[in-house]
């Protein structure tokens, strides 16, 4: 999840809506857990966007998909560090000891979920419904399922062992 912020309202909510098309998770709501902020500031002659410390800047007139490349590639250089690993949501990869896993995109969703909610967990209901919005009923034994196999995976793939535990609804990521 990214925090998407603008010095100008119309270009934001015209953004906004176009990012979450392209199946970005943006946010705009400062409350929610994010990995960073992605800040577009237009300006007379460009829109620069910055991502921590690194700016792109365009020409203006731009299009829409030259600010969506521009915003990939900043966020595809987004590292978050868990305990002795390395995690690109973008790119969907855990690194550990110079070995590489590879994340699906439900995987990638539920990871990510696990990490943006590292203190308090998630209840697996609220998780379940961001993987499967449109599932009519709540199946908890295939997000499970889920989660064992990612915990295998990136066992085998990595031979690092994440530990997810269950309590009281929720799920959460224990890191040492």
């Amino acid at each position: 999840m990214f925090l998407v912020s603008s010095n100008d309202n119309m270009f934001q909510q015209t953004l906004v809506s176009s990012l979450v098309q392209k199946n970005l998770q943006i946010t705009t709501q400062i409350s929610e857990p994010c990995f960073a902020q992605i800040d577009y500031l237009i300006r007379d002659s460009e829109l620069e966007i910055q991502v921590k410390e690194k700016v792109i800047k365009l020409p203006k007139p731009f299009r829409f998909d030259d600010v969506f490349s521009q915003t990939m590639i900043l966020l595809s250089g987004l590292f978050i560090t868990i305990d002795q690993c390395s995690y690109s949501p973008i790119k969907q990869n855990v690194t550990f000891k110079n070995k590489t896993s590879k994340l699906n995109d439900i995987h990638n969703k539920i990871f990510t979920s696990l990490i943006l909610h590292l203190q308090k967990g998630i209840e697996k209901n609220i998780l379940y419904r961001k993987i499967w919005p449109q599932d009519k009923e709540i199946q908890i034994n295939k997000l499970d399922t889920h989660l064992t196999n990612i915990k295998n995976k990136l066992t085998k793939e990595l031979n690092y062992k994440f530990k997810i535990i269950t309590a009281v609804g929720k799920i959460k990521l224990i890191i040492n």
